[in-house]
């Protein structure tokens, strides 16, 4: 069972992170929001999909994504 709320979403119950919009991690890299979905289109950034435009990247999968851009 996958429940979403508006900040944050819970997967089977373990498991609770809050979920950015492409606009949110957009600033933080300052990038833009074309860029982000750019990135997900591609594979370097994992999203979730909500509806038929929306993506939402947990902030443990934009860490992982920084993490891994500065360690190169």
């Amino acid at each position: 069972m996958i429940q979403f709320s508006i900040n944050n979403y819970t997967y089977g119950g373990q498991m609770n992170q809050p979920l950015l919009s492409t606009k949110q991690v957009a600033e933080e890299l300052s990038v833009t929001d074309q860029h982000i979905r750019t990135l997900i289109r591609s594979g370097f950034l994992t999203a979730i999909k909500i509806g038929k435009r929306e993506w939402r990247v947990s902030r443990p999968e934009l860490d992982r994504f920084l993490k891994e851009r500065t360690s190169n």
